[in-house]
């Protein structure tokens, strides 16, 4: 299985084993080195060199301790001069103090080897900042990868590489944003009530608007992975745009995910809006901790078919005007129905946040949370009631 695929958590030596075992050679997306980078400023260098050129091009994977033979994966060359924990600070302290914009679009670990060695795999996604150029010592220098080797980009790459980062963000933003209006005027995919919708997106950024082919044979059998939001049953098909999993409450459509071609997955969900005693509740004690739980899912699938952060991620209300929050907010107090903060926008779409890794501890806070604070703010209130004073995720009991 091509690393990109995998969890970072899950890589382990059997995988470089089999880069190896397939004479795997280095490429755009690979590269392999067969000893530990110096401690002289032309070794931090060419380091800060070779993370900087995959995030300003397309991403990909720095194994160091990992020989090749004219260009291809040879064999395993266990790094013995450091701890592999102290290896690991080495370079994080490289890359914070030696690239500008800093790159956080990176995860660092180690894999033990036979007597106290170890392998260092860098993972490195395409960051939505580039572009980045090494500033230690006295370089200023931006560089890039193609099929064949790192190069230095010269003033119309640069230019370029600027510009598409621009135009990208406004473009996924654009994307979103008329996603949203149509559904709100009634231009929806499925028959679905528009007039109160919960909807989320995630973009991947480095595929945004490149189309790709769709593992179909593993969607129907995976269509779980696509699970609407509250949905209780599932039906997939193809279609047009790519392939959709739709939950049906008679003859409608209770909610839906879409998957684009290019990677975009759009999740809608409808009665979002309780009535009682002629006012209206916005049922986020309900549906908000199943979008998270939703969105979750997504981000696992999209790796699953190629489709690497990182992503930008979306939530956006239609329909929830003049409501206030039904939210459990997980404490003595219960709910919190007797707010006079009536959201006052028909249309509302949160600001997006950005997600850059798949990777989190158990227990680590979701990146879900500053999305989260926003739609709290929509209400009135300071911050998303669902996280404890250490920022970790709690659902409503």
């Amino acid at each position: 299985m091509p690393l990109d695929t995998k969890n970072f958590s899950d890589i382990s030596l059997r995988d470089i084993q089999e880069l190896i075992d397939n004479a795997v050679p280095e490429g755009k997306y690979l590269e392999y080195k067969a000893s530990a980078y110096g401690g002289a400023d032309k070794d931090k260098k060419e380091f800060l060199k070779d993370v900087s050129a995959f995030a300003n091009a397309d991403g990909g994977h720095l194994i160091i301790g990992l020989s090749e033979n004219e260009g291809v994966a040879a064999s395993v060359q266990p790094i013995r001069e450091a701890v592999a924990d102290d290896h690991i600070l080495r370079l994080e302290n490289i890359l914070r103090d030696g690239i500008e914009p800093r790159i956080s679009t990176y995860e660092i670990k180690t894999l033990s080897t036979s007597n106290d060695g170890h392998v260092v795999i860098i993972r490195v996604a395409p960051s939505a900042t580039r572009p980045h150029r090494v500033c230690y010592g006295n370089s200023n220098k931006f560089y890039t990868r193609n099929a064949n080797a790192v190069h230095e980009l010269d003033v119309g790459e640069l230019r370029t590489l600027f510009l598409l980062s621009e135009n990208r963000t406004q473009m996924i933003k654009s994307f979103v944003r008329g996603r949203v209006q149509s559904l709100a005027q009634g231009d929806a995919p499925e028959q679905i009530d528009a007039q109160q919708i919960l909807l989320a997106h995630i973009v991947p950024i480095r595929h945004f608007s490149n189309l790709h082919p769709l593992n179909y044979e593993w969607l129907h059998s995976n269509m779980g992975a696509l699970h609407p939001i509250a949905a209780s049953s599932m039906t997939p098909r193809a279609n047009l745009e790519g392939f959709r999993v739709s939950y049906h409450v008679g003859d409608n459509v209770g909610s839906y995910t879409q998957l684009f071609r290019d990677g975009c997955v759009e999740a809608a969900v409808a009665g979002i809006i309780t009535l009682d005693k002629g006012k209206k509740f916005f049922s986020g004690s309900y549906f908000i901790p199943r979008a998270v739980s939703a969105l979750q899912q997504y981000e696992k699938t999209l790796l699953q078919l190629g489709f690497g952060p990182p992503y930008a991620i979306f939530i956006s209300l239609i329909g929830a005007d003049g409501s206030v929050p039904y939210f459990h907010n997980n404490d003595p107090f219960g709910f919190m129905r007797d707010s006079e903060h009536a959201l006052d926008q028909a249309i509302c779409i949160l600001p997006e946040i950005l997600v850059e890794s798949t990777t989190r501890a158990d227990g680590q806070p979701t990146p879900l949370k500053p999305l989260l604070d926003l739609l709290w703010n929509c209400f009135g209130y300071t911050y998303c009631s669902y996280f404890n004073s250490d920022g970790n995720w709690l659902p409503p009991r």
